[in-house]
């Protein structure tokens, strides 16, 4: 996980280190000062040969219950044995590896850190921290120290965990003592106050729960085991006591806090022999409750614009709900329904099989560090199904997760067996606060448009992409357009920006610059702002009309504008306008999944299939101002790994106001393929009216677009809509329009309302009209919009190429 930084490099120190003190108030210049004095007193310790300073035991105080209590730890296994067998195994190979010393970390495979250990090497770029004292350790320098998260994500020990987890399903004792002896060695290594892995608190509050988890599985049966207790117990009270005097209440007061109070929680429940345990407790609790209701947004999403820090902290509050309901510890009434709004959130976002990435993928997890997959972001919806009772999480996830028994106990399982079977899909969806508007299909498989209209982050957007009106689609548990991913964090500039860059994203880019203008590694100055100025969902498409004012600081300004037309059907059409005067350079770009291969080329087509025949077409209408470039771009799948996709990039030097309409098909391998097309009708009797014809297979469409005239005329369709799509074959007529009172056809009104236009109209022959707002009862049925003939449209209109 990061740190957020939001000074510019270009910036003198002198200078960036007074502007940060003249923002800081009283409490924060206080709390900073504190903090540095405890650094600089710790140093003093170790100089003059004292030892740390150690938490104040009291009298002798039974543990607390971490999560489960203790005697339920062999029905746990028995659980994992029988309802998930392959994941057993899987622990015990996973645990044989790194006995070997073979570790997969993050996005990398097989690292080797030596033997013994170097637990302050990044075996990736060779370098090694130095053995400083850890306030002097500069961990952002690169050139220095490597990449940090790589010694980090090691000495987080949750591959400790691991190999007890595994000797207590196998029995096999080397498990066991190879974590003992790992544990020893690194803080023979790591000695207080000194190394890379005392400069984070959050990394000291991982590493605290890891040896919690430990101090929970090793049950003291024997003197090594018993000894092995004592020493974590004593550790867990170090840590607890340094989290206490550093947390990230002004440094990173986001996931940083949230994993630091969720430590102090867990080791003031669980070691309650310190003094200190009930203020540690307390201490936890209170940030965990209050920073919930600055964090998490009223929907449920998570204030950084990032699915996977959302999977993060929705791991969290699971954790904390688990562990205070397993020391009865009563939490306020309105923090349970928050919790499961977060969960509801990552299943509706996840509508597609998938959830979209947006924003940053950090690469580690709370409980488990492997599962950094993109199918692994589910895993919170396992513990949310049975926490909350929810079928449809249930079925969104597919399957129990081991993570869901450690925290529920091994009733977890018959509790997730007993939730009825469901298949519930979410609808689609406007979500203001977070902007991710949600657009889904109907059929299967499950298909699913996300559309990002909303800020670029919370604080200085260090974890938020400048992606603004970009798309996201994933059917059927596959992406069909996809996020570029994150790369690495601390170094490569280039490849960092790049990839959170707008050029990386499916959206458009004007002269090559990015929508914000990236501040360091981790902050973003003149944060666009988006605006979702439509917005309808209905049986016949969903629509969503939305701007963004990052282009807005040229000189002359510039607006991106684009509509997003998704289909009940499943064809996605999206249309971007560029609003302003002058010259630009204007692309766009398609970021496609990297199961998609190119099958075929046209003028006005690319073709993608994957290996088991699933086809995706991009069609957009052909105009010779613009070319086109197809080749494999970097898509990170996971922190620290690049690979390749494919993208296809539109690009033209155009004068403004200018436009661009793309569709999207995905099909199944078993549809009959045939000739699609996209045209631009032109009418003269329609001042500042686009419309496009757009010919599928087996269907014909006309889209409407009103962008100035209040009133409107394509051949003989007559009309005020702001917004009209009209679809033909297969099967029966349909109609959408957004924005209307009027339609007419050769003179004759079909409908005509008074007052106010309608935002929202519906129509099929089968069905009648759907409207947002009551319709007059001579006007529900509106007889002859089946009249609308897209033949004599398309023969009144002038084709435009």
């Amino acid at each position: 996980m990061s740190v957020s930084h939001s000074s510019s490099a270009s910036v003198a120190p002198e200078a960036s280190l007074f502007a940060k003190l003249r923002r800081m108030d009283r409490d924060e210049l206080l709390g900073r000062s504190a903090q540095e004095v405890q650094k600089r007193l710790d140093d003093l310790r170790a100089v003059v040969g004292l030892p740390p300073r150690q938490p104040r035991r009291g009298t002798t105080t039974p543990a607390g219950v971490f999560f489960v209590p203790h005697a339920q730890i062999g029905a746990i296994v028995q659980a994992i044995q029988s309802h998930l067998p392959q994941q057993a195994t899987s622990l015990v190979s996973r645990a044989e590896k790194i006995c070997s010393h073979k570790f997969d970390l993050l996005g990398y495979r097989d690292l080797d850190f030596g033997d013994p250990i170097d637990w302050s090497l990044d075996p990736v770029s060779g370098r090694r921290a130095s053995n400083a004292p850890w306030r002097r350790v500069p961990y952002l320098d690169y050139d220095k120290v490597g990449d940090h998260k790589v010694p980090w994500e090691l000495s987080r020990h949750q591959h400790l965990t691991v190999l007890v987890r595994a000797w207590r399903l196998s029995g096999r004792d080397e498990f066991l003592f190879e974590a003992i002896d790992q544990f020893r060695d690194w803080r023979r290594q790591n000695p207080y106050p000194r190394g890379i892995h005392w400069t984070s608190a959050l990394e000291v509050g991982f590493r605290t729960l890891s040896w919690l988890w430990l101090y929970q599985l090793v049950d003291g049966g024997d003197s090594r085991q018993k000894d092995f207790r004592e020493e974590l117990e004593a550790a867990i009270g170090h840590s607890a006591a340094y989290l206490e005097r550093f947390l990230s209440t002004y440094f990173s007061p986001n996931t940083h806090l949230l994993g630091e109070a969720l430590a102090l929680y867990a080791a003031g429940s669980v070691c309650r022999s310190f003094e200190a345990s009930a203020r540690w407790r307390e201490l936890g609790r209170s940030i965990l409750i209050a920073e919930a209701k600055k964090q998490v947004l009223p929907e449920g999403a998570y204030f950084e614009q990032s699915t996977y820090y959302h999977v993060y902290a929705l791991d969290m509050y699971l954790h904390f709900l688990a562990l205070a309901e397993a020391n009865r510890d009563s939490l306020p009434q309105d923090l349970r329904p928050l919790v499961e709004r977060m969960a509801e959130w990552l299943w509706r976002l996840s509508a597609g099989g998938l959830p979209p990435r947006f924003g940053d993928d950090d690469g580690g997890r709370l409980f488990d560090g492997a599962r950094n997959q993109p199918a692994d972001l589910l895993d919170p919806l396992s513990t949310a199904a049975v926490l909350f009772r929810r079928p449809e999480f249930k079925g969104a996830c597919g399957a129990l997760r081991e993570e869901t028994l450690w925290l529920l106990g091994p009733d977890a399982a018959k509790r997730f067996d007993s939730l009825p079977a469901s298949d519930a899909t979410p609808s689609s969806k406007r979500q203001d606060d977070s902007g991710f508007h949600l657009l889904t299909a109907a059929g299967q498989p499950a298909s699913a448009v996300t559309v990002d209209a909303g800020p670029l982050g919370a604080l200085s957007g260090g974890h938020g992409h400048a992606d603004a009106l970009s798309l996201q689609w994933v059917r059927g548990g596959r992406y069909v357009l996809l996020d570029p991913g994150t790369g690495r964090y601390p170094h490569q500039t280039r490849e960092r920006n790049q990839l959170r860059g707008a050029a990386a994203h499916s959206t458009v880019c004007l002269d090559e610059l990015s929508q914000a203008e990236p501040s360091g590694s981790f902050g973003w100055e003149a944060l666009p702002q988006s605006t979702t100025e439509r917005f309808a969902a209905g049986r016949v498409l969903d629509l969503v009309v939305a701007s963004h004012a990052g282009y807005e600081r040229f000189s002359p300004p510039a607006t991106h504008r684009r509509w997003v037309i998704f289909w009940k059907h499943g064809r996605l059409i999206v249309r971007d306008r560029i609003e302003g005067a002058g010259r630009r350079n204007a692309a766009i770009s398609w970021r496609v999944g990297p199961e998609f291969a190119i099958e075929s080329l046209s003028p006005d087509e690319v073709a993608f299939r994957t290996a088991d025949g699933e086809r995706l077409r991009l069609v957009a209408p052909r105009n010779p101002l613009w070319s086109r470039e197809i080749f494999a771009d970097d898509w990170s799948p996971c922190y620290g790994r690049l690979e390749a996709a494919p993208t296809v990039r539109f690009a033209a030097a155009m004068e403004l106001p200018g436009e661009w309409l793309t569709a999207l098909e995905c099909e199944s391998a078993e549809a009959e393929p045939d000739a699609e097309s996209i045209q631009t009708l032109q009418d003269g009797r329609g001042r500042e009216l686009t419309a496009y014809a757009d010919h599928r297979a087996g269907s014909k469409a006309i889209l409407c677009f009103a962008d100035g005239a209040q009133r409107w005329k394509l051949g003989p369709l007559d009309s005020d809509a702001r917004f009209l799509a009209f679809e033909t074959g297969p099967g029966e007529p349909r109609l959408m329009a957004a924005g209307v009172s009027r339609i007419a056809w050769g003179g004759k009104p079909l409908l005509e309302i008074a007052g106010a236009p309608l935002d929202q109209l519906e129509w099929t022959s089968s069905a009648g009209i759907e409207a947002s707002s009551a319709l007059p009862a001579s006007h529900r049925a509106a007889k002859g919009l089946e009249k609308i003939d897209i033949a004599e449209l398309l023969g009144a209109a002038t084709v435009s190429c």
